[in-house]
């Protein structure tokens, strides 16, 4: 019985290590007309503009952090989890990349929810790559990325750090769980005394 409860903590509390840190490591570098590029859990979709994903320093390319990123310029960007679900955002790595000789310039995050609303932050951003602090994209459905300095050349991004929002089941099925736990415990004490 031991086993079967051990067993179910590990199923119940398993499904909340749901942190994630997006980076394009892992990602082959791809050509610039792609239309979608997935890592980790996460979808980028172009709107409009040229999006792809980058390895090398090269000639006219302001933003390097030694590491591959995603660069978008010309367009919108949407970012979504792959399955629908909702996610959080907390904090992305962001610069000015290609062609585009502005010393700070302005790139909009606009978050949306499942009810309608949304949120926005304007990250003033530079040649070099600086992490940015979200507050409020909790449980958002999409984000998009767009903005001055996307109009006016390319913008770098890596290591958006996201959490997944669990589904209301899975609150739901943590606690039955717990109750069956407390139900297990003190059927033991009842036999014992």
């Amino acid at each position: 019985m031991k086993k079967i409860t051990i067993a179910t903590l590990f199923l119940l509390f398993s499904q909340f290590t749901l942190a994630a840190s997006i980076n394009f490591d892992q990602t082959s570098h791809t050509n610039w007309y792609r239309s979608t590029i997935q890592t980790e859990d996460f979808i980028f979709t172009k709107n409009r503009g040229w999006m792809g994903v980058n390895n090398q320093n090269v000639v006219n390319r302001n933003a390097y952090n030694g590491t591959t990123d995603l660069e978008m310029g010309y367009g919108s960007f949407t970012l979504a989890h792959q399955s629908g679900d909702l996610f959080n955002l907390s904090s992305i790595d962001a610069a000015i990349s290609w062609y585009n000789n502005s010393s700070v310039d302005e790139l909009l995050l606009t978050g949306f929810f499942n009810n309608g609303g949304s949120i926005s932050n304007l990250l003033n951003i530079t040649h070099d790559y600086q992490s940015y602090f979200l507050t409020g994209f909790n449980d958002v459905s999409h984000i998009i990325f767009s903005g001055r300095a996307l109009s006016r050349g390319y913008v770098a991004i890596d290591n958006l750090q996201t959490t997944s929002v669990p589904e209301p089941i899975t609150f739901h099925l943590l606690l039955i769980g717990i109750v069956a736990i407390m139900l297990n415990f003190r059927n033991r004490r009842t036999i014992a005394n």
